[in-house]
């Protein structure tokens, strides 16, 4: 979806001794990615209802992209606005909001593999551990699937706002609530994440996090950095940094829109204000929480920076471009100090990177 609509509206390798799942993490050791090697995917979200969101397979070997990739492996597109998109276990999972489905992909070819219909759902996001995909819904509900089997086998019912973002930790699922409207359409905002257990598969406590939560991001020692959007009015958006062992939640104020994190070292938070059309990036400390500008070069100004990625090989940092979020957009590639190396044309609404 565009900026203004979100206005609106494998086995897993245990990787602490706390028994954290990495959000997206490629952890098949079975899985030979060679061939892959160098690749880095692009969900183009699309306009909402037209029906054409996509996948661009960029290659860093020599800046090449290949747009419509999906469409030219499968013969059909990916459906209507894409959300997320997440690689386990040699699968790639792309969450289609408006179409009501996870598409399951070969990470390898390209190929489908299998499409999940969530009828009604409104699925967002994506999630796993130990063998499990789990999806927040605009339903307000958490479907877990099996991803051996890529059956649905269990839902969780939760209250609040609408579900985003989520992440799973020491055996809980942390799900972020945003926003929702109430019997006369009137816009609201919750503050709240719930935290279901796994084993249980029910709420089983509220944290509150921050207004209008959606965006969240592990950044080690059992911590999660949550992006709230605010109110879009006299609220402005921030970061919430909640600790999952003692519940200890701090206020980080940078406006933020979007953030991307490099190995739990740091993360880039970039801002846009609507108000004045003034981009800012901030390179934040995840030690110490100190932050500095960040800058970048190009051969023509980026008009609505959107999606943002850092490559945890090298430290390349992809910012996309969606332009008017109705026609093509670009994603540009950058080293870690801003310096300008490549960028291409790649689909509509370009706002989710991920790397093999």
């Amino acid at each position: 979806m565009t900026k203004t609509l979100f206005k609106l509206m494998t086995v897993a390798v245990l990787s602490t001794a706390l028994f954290s799942c990495e959000k997206g993490e490629n952890t098949d050791p079975t899985n030979d990615l060679q061939s892959n090697e160098g690749r880095v995917y692009i969900l183009n979200e699309g306009v909402w209802g037209g029906n054409d969101a996509e996948l661009s397979r960029y290659s860093t070997a020599d800046n090449s992209i290949a747009n419509d990739y999906f469409a030219s492996k499968n013969g059909r597109g990916l459906g209507d606005v894409a959300n997320d998109i997440e690689i386990y276990g040699g699968k790639m999972y792309v969450v289609v909001n408006c179409s009501n489905t996870v598409e399951v992909i070969d990470s390898k070819t390209g190929n489908s593999i299998q499409q999940i219909p969530l009828s009604g759902k409104q699925p967002r996001e994506v999630e796993f551990c130990e063998g499990y995909a789990y999806v927040s819904c605009y339903d307000k509900t958490v479907v877990k699937i099996d991803t051996a089997t890529l059956s649905i086998v269990a839902q969780c019912q939760t209250e609040g706002g609408k579900c985003e973002d989520l992440y799973v930790y020491n055996g809980y699922l942390y799900v972020a609530h945003a926003w929702d409207q109430d019997a006369s359409g009137t816009t609201y905002y919750d503050s709240t994440m719930s935290v279901i257990n796994l084993s249980t598969f029910a709420v089983e406590e509220k944290i509150t996090i921050g207004l209008n939560p959606k965006q969240v991001k592990p950044i080690g020692q059992g911590r999660i950095m949550v992006v709230c959007n605010g109110n879009y009015a006299d609220v402005s958006s921030y970061i919430s940094v909640l600790d999952m062992g003692t519940k200890e939640v701090q206020k980080i104020n940078i406006p933020t829109s979007n953030i991307a994190v490099y190995n739990d070292v740091y993360a880039l938070v970039y801002n846009y204000d609507w108000a004045t059309g003034r981009q800012v990036f901030t390179k934040l400390d995840l030690t110490t929480f100190s932050h500095t500008a960040w800058s970048y070069s190009t051969p023509q100004p980026i008009v609505s920076p959107y999606g943002i990625g850092i490559d945890p090989n090298n430290e390349d940092v992809y910012i996309t471009d969606a332009q008017n979020y109705q026609t093509n957009g670009d994603v540009y590639r950058f080293d870690k100090n801003g310096n300008y190396i490549a960028s291409q044309e790649c689909g509509i609404g370009p706002s989710k990177i991920v790397f093999l």
